[in-house]
């Protein structure tokens, strides 16, 4: 398995850059409507770690992205999901693997009074090792080291990074779009891929991309730009190309952004060949539904979790209905090594 596979029937739009960020949206017109996302599930917890899915109205099978996490608009323990999960059509699930994702807050989250987000991608990787220790807590170190990067409190409150960056993630909504036909989008971030991420259906990726694009990948984005993951200082990435000051009309703007999108694509469709054809090791996940089955998957560079329409290990030949895969951190901070040329003479 490899991502040429994970990414059997999609074809790439057009490329959309602002700063250090740059999506390619996947389009396609082989989509699957069995499936729904948690947007149209309730949630509540059963005590802490303890999140429970309820699917009672619908016909269709809720796919629970990896790393799904919820801010309550009330007075309780706000928590995350650490692994994918899926759940059947008029049923209900408690997962006990789920984490507290503010330290100091006690109360349970009811139906109806939440706000659902994707994990920060830095703390993804360690989350997902993470996923099936039944400990409440266990995130609340990564979380404080991630605030402290980013000059806030040093507490395990994830919300504190919500409420401070609001304005700045909000902006990478209003810079970026969803195009038609759109099932999901391959993500770079200071010229390096960082994450590939598909779903089943156009109006599953409508309720994804704002809690994907905002809170999971922007913030890398504005780790980024503090020098977090290396200098950046007065650095352009290496995949986006400078524009000509020497426009002189409407027509020369247009054309200039015309050559720089080509030429970027081009340089990042270099990029993203040399890494869709390395294989996955493949760990079976204990999440099935209806004909459907969950896998974690993990190479050199990426680490993530897919779900194919099987019941038994995942082939070649198997429909992959959804995937998130996140680029390795270690591979993230240090590619220049990673990719250099053996020593030779």
């Amino acid at each position: 398995m490899n991502i040429k596979q994970i990414l059997k029937g999609v074809k790439p739009g057009r490329l959309q850059s602002v700063g250090y960020l740059q999506i390619i949206p996947l389009v396609s017109q082989l989509i699957d409507e069995r499936f729904v996302s948690p947007a149209q599930t309730d949630i509540s917890t059963a005590g802490y770690g303890k999140l429970v899915f309820s699917n009672k109205t619908s016909d269709k099978t809720t796919i629970i992205p990896t790393h799904t996490a919820y801010v309550t608009k009330q007075a309780a323990q706000d928590h995350a999901m650490m692994h994918l999960g899926l759940l059947k059509s008029h049923s209900e699930k408690q997962y006990n693997t789920a984490a507290c994702i503010q330290e100091t807050q006690g109360g349970y989250m009811s139906q109806n009074k939440y706000e659902f987000f994707i994990l920060p991608w830095s703390l993804r990787e360690i989350s997902l090792k993470k996923r099936y220790v039944e400990t409440y807590s266990k995130i609340w170190d990564d979380i404080k080291i991630f605030n402290q990067q980013l000059g806030l409190n040093s507490k395990g409150h994830l919300e504190f990074f919500v409420k401070e960056f609001k304005s700045e993630l909000d902006l990478f909504i209003a810079q970026f779009e969803i195009i038609p036909n759109q099932i999901g989008a391959i993500i770079l971030i200071n010229g390096s891929v960082v994450g590939i991420e598909r779903v089943p259906n156009y109006q599953y990726w409508r309720e994804l991309w704002k809690p994907l694009i905002r809170e999971c990948y922007g913030s890398l984005s504005l780790q980024t730009a503090r020098g977090i993951w290396g200098s950046v200082k007065d650095r352009i990435p290496a995949t986006r190309i400078p524009m000509k000051s020497n426009v002189m009309s409407l027509d020369d703007i247009e054309n200039e952004l015309n050559r720089v999108t080509i030429a970027e694509t081009e340089t990042v469709k270099t990029i993203i060949n040399n890494i869709i054809s390395d294989d996955f090791e493949i760990t079976n996940e204990p999440e099935t539904s209806n004909g459907f089955k969950a896998f974690t998957l993990e190479n050199k560079m990426f680490i993530g979790q897919i779900i194919a329409d099987t019941v038994n290990i995942v082939s070649t030949d198997d429909k992959i209905v959804y995937a998130s895969l996140i680029t390795k951190q270690k591979w993230f901070k240090n590619q220049e090594w990673f990719e250099a040329g053996e020593f030779s003479m």
